[in-house]
Formats: structure tokens, C-alpha cells, sequence
């Protein structure tokens, strides 16, 4: 028998993140964001599994993604970003 919360699967998320940080821990690539119209609690740490995408991202740029977690307070993984076309 399992507890509910242990028989889950990950939940997604999405929407206007800015980068507050990048960080490399060991070998591990994670950024630091907040929320843009968010009731959960920011900010929050999100791996980064590629390199080159890591690389790309900017502190300060807000970025339209999609990310899973099980829990925001032990960080999520992303699963896409892109730019937002600001100005248009």
C-alpha cells in the first residue's frame, strides 16, 4: 500500500519566469526564478538538464516554460523555454 502523495506522478507548471541566478552545483545546472502572477511560493530553483540551453539563459530576461516537479521546495525540472517577444 502506498500513500497517495508517494504514488503520484510529477506536476507541471508553466508560464513567465524571470531569472533571478545561475548556478552550477558539481556537475548540475540550475537556475533561480520567480513567478510572474504567481500565488505559489517564489522564488524557486529549476534544473537545467542541457548544458548549452543553461548557457544561453540570461539573469535578468524574462522566458515563457514549462517545468515539472513533486515539489517546489526541492526544485523542479525544465521542460522547455523560450524568449518572450517583448514589445510586440
Amino acid at each position: 500500500m502506498c500513500m497517495l502523495t508517494a504514488c503520484t506522478g510529477p506536476t507541471s507548471g508553466g508560464g513567465d519566469i524571470t531569472i533571478l541566478d545561475k548556478q552550477l552545483i558539481g556537475s548540475t545546472y540550475w537556475i533561480v526564478v520567480e513567478k510572474t502572477h504567481s500565488k505559489e511560493e517564489w522564488p524557486v530553483k529549476i534544473k537545467v538538464d542541457n548544458e548549452n540551453t543553461w548557457n544561453l539563459l540570461e539573469v535578468g530576461r524574462t522566458y515563457l516554460s514549462t517545468y515539472s516537479y513533486k515539489s517546489l521546495d526541492k526544485g523542479a525540472k525544465l521542460e522547455s523555454v523560450r524568449h518572450i517577444n517583448q514589445g510586440q
